[in-house]
């Protein structure tokens, strides 16, 4: 999930682009049992998972 995902652009208070990272896995996190759950692609699950693993160690 990206910041403009979250503040619907960029968060200047801070001096966060739209396009930065904020939450990895988020939109898959916010999908509920209620709603039509979104089949992700196993190619998609692991480019998120090799992103959020690269930006942790790389903070």
């Amino acid at each position: 999930m990206l910041v403009k995902d979250i503040y619907g652009g960029n968060y200047d208070a801070f001096g966060l682009g739209g396009d930065v990272i904020a939450s990895s896995f988020g939109k898959a996190a916010r999908c509920t049992r209620d709603t039509a759950v979104p089949s992700f692609k196993k190619e998609d699950v692991a480019r998120s998972l090799l992103l959020c693993i690269s930006n942790d160690i790389g903070q």
